[in-house]
């Protein structure tokens, strides 16, 4: 269902597989991710190239995690937090690699 205030919605379940992040407003995110970074296996995180990724403050919370991988081959970009495994994005994934 649709949650009025995301600052007071708290996880249904022990743990999850993937979470994805996207919500509004986008300075909710950080809050968010921050409750579920123990209960989900990979949280997917939504627009994190320069410039939008500061206005959702996700420098505030990659650091609770052993795992931090940035998808850039299309825009949005995609961050990608874990802290069971890394999600194993190539180097191409990462815009490491130019085609």
């Amino acid at each position: 269902g649709h949650v009025e205030r995301w600052d007071r919605w708290e996880p249904k379940e022990p743990s999850y597989g993937v979470c994805f992040i996207d919500c509004s407003p986008g300075e909710e995110r950080k809050l968010l991710i921050a409750k579920l970074k123990d209960r989900a296996k990979f949280i997917v995180a939504h627009d994190h190239e320069a410039g939008s990724a500061a206005a959702y403050y996700y420098e505030h919370v990659t650091h609770l995690f052993k795992y931090a991988e940035t998808f850039r081959v299309l825009r949005p970009h995609t961050l990608v937090l874990s802290n069971v495994e890394p999600f194993g994005m190539s180097e191409w994934d990462m815009g490491k690699v130019y085609a």
